[in-house]
């Protein structure tokens, strides 16, 4: 098989490798298509949270089972997405069903190979079917919009009575987690991208500007960008009583006026990656696949994508979401 390997910061190379075998527990997925995420340009720039190089990175997968080790119920030719997530398993939030919250999570294509290859070995446990029909390029959405649909369902237990909405940010978790929301919710969405604003007006129907305005006053706020200061950018943007929602990573620490947030009494609500929304992101993304497709703008083969990690990495390229399908997939 095929697989892009991630040698060291900044070297990845498509290799030749030996298919791997599925033990115990274990199936053998072929991978039908991968989505390329801001956190793998942030691990090709700075090798972070990778235990061990080589690996083979790609979190956000979607494909056909090829062969399944002993003990194991699913059957070959099953399509499958799979979780992202590798929790210890053992902590109080793991054993609590919170394994999003275990301070030991790691993620596959970091701490373990991923998906951009032919094939990737993963524990059945890990592994969601997908509903008959999906088209994988749809699919391979699952994993990034469990993470706004996390973030959307968090804001409903904190802020049911949220109507107008703010989201900074317009890359593709910005994009899912508009998507995502209820659809009579007044929705606006910031991005200072020209050429990516026009796409994300086309595939969200939503509308969006290069900021949200001064005196914009937003039940929440979503911060999907993750820039130096969007948080307080979010709260300027949140209506004293609104909750600011993390969605993004931050790659450095955030100063925030903390006598602001007590006098307007906002709060401040992080999003980690997903709980338990895989099988109903699944059968949302069926439900409506045309709503969502829009958000696949670029796919690429595997000996295209050192290339393309490079220039999305640069910020040369301005699109939404980019797939990687594998030469040779189903």
């Amino acid at each position: 098989m095929i697989a892009a390997r991630l040698h060291g910061v900044r070297d990845l190379r498509v290799e030749e490798l030996a298919p791997p075998d599925p033990g115990p527990g274990e199936l053998l997925v072929r991978v039908q298509a991968t989505g390329v995420c801001g956190s793998d340009l942030h691990v090709w720039r700075t090798g972070a949270f990778v235990t061990a190089f080589p690996v083979t990175p790609g979190h956000e997968v979607t494909g056909v089972v090829a062969a399944a080790g002993e003990g194991t119920a699913t059957a070959v030719g099953t399509a499958v997405a799979l979780d992202s997530r590798v929790p210890c398993g053992a902590c109080p939030e793991c054993l609590a069903g919170h394994a999003q919250r275990c301070g030991a999570i790691g993620f596959l294509g970091e701490v373990c190979d991923g998906g951009f290859a032919e094939l990737v070995m993963v524990p059945e446990s890990r592994t969601w079917a997908v509903p008959a029909g999906l088209d994988p390029a749809v699919a391979v959405l699952a994993e990034p919009a469990a993470v706004a649909m996390h973030a959307g369902r968090r804001l409903e237990r904190l802020a049911p009575g949220a109507r107008r909405i703010g989201v900074i940010g317009g890359g593709p978790i910005g994009a899912l987690c508009a998507l995502m929301l209820p659809p009579d919710l007044d929705v606006v969405i910031a991005e200072t991208d020209p050429v990516r604003a026009r796409l994300l007006a086309d595939a969200t129907g939503m509308p969006v500007v290069d900021a949200l305005p001064a005196g914009f006053r937003a039940d929440a706020v979503f911060d999907c960008a993750g820039f130096a200061g969007s948080v307080a950018t979010a709260m300027a943007a949140c209506a004293p009583g609104g909750t600011v929602m993390l969605v993004s990573l931050h790659h450095a620490p955030e100063a925030l006026d903390a006598n602001a947030l007590l006098a307007a009494e906002q709060a401040i609500a992080g999003c980690h990656v997903f709980e338990d929304e895989m099988p109903a992101t699944l059968a949302a993304l069926a439900a409506d696949p045309g709503r969502f497709a829009p958000v696949v703008n670029r796919v690429v083969g595997l000996p295209e994508l050192p290339d393309a990690v490079a220039e999305a990495a640069a910020g040369g390229y301005r699109g939404l979401k980019t797939i990687v399908v594998p030469e040779g997939a189903a």
